[in-house]
């Protein structure tokens, strides 16, 4: 639940697939994310973490506020559905390439680097990081996440590997 300002060097150029559908699959997020990222927002979740869940529609709120999101989901294609641009990380390789190791993760972008992240749920640092003062004021303070599938054991191995 700590901030960390990186640059990851990871991302989707004007006219990649960001650009081209709502939903996609994460190969194709995979392609796009050959040197930098899109600016704006981007937050790493799944299904199978309460916190994840916690802060679901906060990625509608946030997606509605006018700032670019993008929502990798690891193990479920429809969740945060209507949430920005959400990638099905079927692979993991978006969650490795962005070393995520918890979820949810909400990470900024600007001029196609990381600029900020945190992980979990800390009401303050979802603020400020995303700029929406009222965000989540129905929620707790903060919440621990989960671990990433990037942990789980071999995963990370196999996408060394790739």
């Amino acid at each position: 639940m700590t901030s960390r300002p990186g640059a990851s060097g990871l991302g989707g150029a004007e006219g990649s697939p960001f650009d081209a559908a709502h939903q996609l699959t994460e190969s194709a997020a995979a392609r796009a994310l050959a040197n930098t990222l899109p600016n704006g927002l981007i937050v790493v979740a799944k299904r199978d973490c309460p916190t994840c869940v916690l802060v679901e529609p906060l990625l509608r709120q946030i997606a509605d506020g006018g700032a670019p999101l993008t929502v990798y989901t690891q193990d479920d294609p429809a969740f945060a559905a209507g949430a920005g641009r959400v990638i099905y990380d079927d692979t993991l390789e978006a969650s490795f390439r962005l070393a995520i190791e918890i979820v949810p993760t909400l990470i900024k972008v600007e001029g196609g680097r990381e600029v900020e992240r945190t992980y979990g749920w800390h009401r303050g640092d979802w603020q400020r990081i995303t700029g929406r003062a009222d965000l989540g004021h129905d929620l707790p303070e903060l919440r621990p996440g989960c671990g990433s599938k990037t942990l789980e054991p071999g995963i990370a191995e196999d996408l060394t590997i790739r």
